[in-house]
């Protein structure tokens, strides 16, 4: 290859190796674990948090309008820039790729890689069918509880009075609570926003996502006050350095259920029984219905709210999205992609029967 052929070639050769440098690092999980997460991660990402925490605009969202300004405004002219020097173009997509794939990974992506969340609590990752329909009972009775907590009817739905600025403050007493118990679960430097693109997400069908980059918690804000809670507490998780959207499930859950507002905790227990009962309908429908007729029909009342909801957003775009999401997650190596979502009751299940056995 002569020298003109490599200062041709040479963004597309350096995105190929920085492709190759990653998929080679995301390999080496105990570097990972000890260099990039202890030495590295809960290095920066607190600092990114400092950075970007000190004003309620969200910063990365900013940032990303302005790309996709600058995106189209290279759009426009690109065909022009085409005719005359195709591998201009294709070096600013070279140049563009390899920027993003060093970037996200140094600063969130490599977290995908780390040792799984339930190895590193000792929790087992299978469960029975007896052990889903003792974690189902124990969900019911706990939430109807709370619930009752609240209302003094059983078939009214709780109103919120938590402002939503007032949950994003409060999601950090819950990781406080939880960081007692696990040190890992540390979170400091809070850096929770209502996205300015929370109209888009809804359409997407997405509650809320971390913005990479600049390490905040970016919320949709249009979501139901009860998904709040958990949703905020699920991106910390990201924040904190859990990568597979399984395991922010479950840290989210737990940072939730342990918060001393009981709102988080009502909203928890909701979110995890809904994914039980979602192993039932297709399976055993006496079943689900039996459990269904134990709960109260304001919490029931409060799921339709919330279903209704997304099915009045729902449009192509939601299952474009959804569709590019889920390769994306196994690209970076989550081998199930949005399934993986609901390996979340592998931990739940496991733990909550650890808890009963302790109590």
């Amino acid at each position: 290859m002569t020298m003109h052929s490599v200062k041709k070639y040479k963004w597309f050769i350096i995105l190929c190796i920085s492709y190759l440098l990653v998929r080679f690092i995301s390999k080496q999980t105990n570097f990972i674990d000890t260099i990039y997460y202890d030495k590295i991660y809960r290095f920066i990402s607190p600092e990114l948090r400092k950075l970007t925490g000190f004003t309620s605009i969200s910063i990365g969202d900013c940032l990303y309008l302005l790309l996709l300004l600058i995106c189209i405004y290279k759009f426009l002219f690109i065909k022009k820039i085409w005719l005359n020097n195709k591998w201009k173009v294709i070096n600013m997509v070279c140049i563009s790729l390899t920027v993003f794939i060093l970037f996200f990974n140094f600063l969130w992506g490599f977290n995908y890689y780390r040792t799984p969340l339930h190895e590193r609590l000792n929790i087992a990752s299978t469960y029975s069918e007896d052990d889903l329909k003792t974690v189902t009972q124990s969900l019911i009775n706990r939430l109807n509880k709370i619930h009752l907590s609240y209302v003094t009817n059983k078939d009214t739905c709780i109103e919120v009075e938590t402002s939503t600025d007032e949950v994003y403050k409060q999601v950090s007493t819950g990781y406080e609570v939880l960081s007692a118990l696990y040190p890992e679960f540390n979170y400091k430097n809070q850096s929770i926003k209502s996205s300015l693109f929370s109209l888009p997400l809804t359409y997407m069908g997405f509650s809320g996502y971390i913005n990479p980059f600049t390490n905040e918690a970016q919320i949709n804000n249009k979501v139901t006050k009860m998904t709040l809670f958990v949703t905020a507490s699920h991106e910390v998780a990201h924040q904190i350095g859990i990568g597979p959207e399984s395991e922010a499930n479950f840290v989210g859950y737990l940072a939730a259920k342990n918060n001393p507002n009981k709102y988080f905790e009502y909203a928890a227990t909701s979110f995890a029984l809904r994914y039980c009962l979602n192993r039932y309908p297709f399976e055993n429908k006496t079943e689900f219905e039996t459990y269904l007729a134990q709960i109260n029909p304001g919490i029931i009342a409060d799921w339709k709210k919330s279903r209704i909801f997304w099915e009045e957003h729902q449009t192509f775009i939601d299952t474009v999205f959804k569709f590019i999401y889920d390769k994306f997650l196994k690209v970076n190596q989550q081998e199930f992609g949005i399934e993986g979502y609901s390996m979340f009751l592998d931990l739940l299940i496991h733990y909550e029967l650890n808890e009963k056995r302790m109590n």
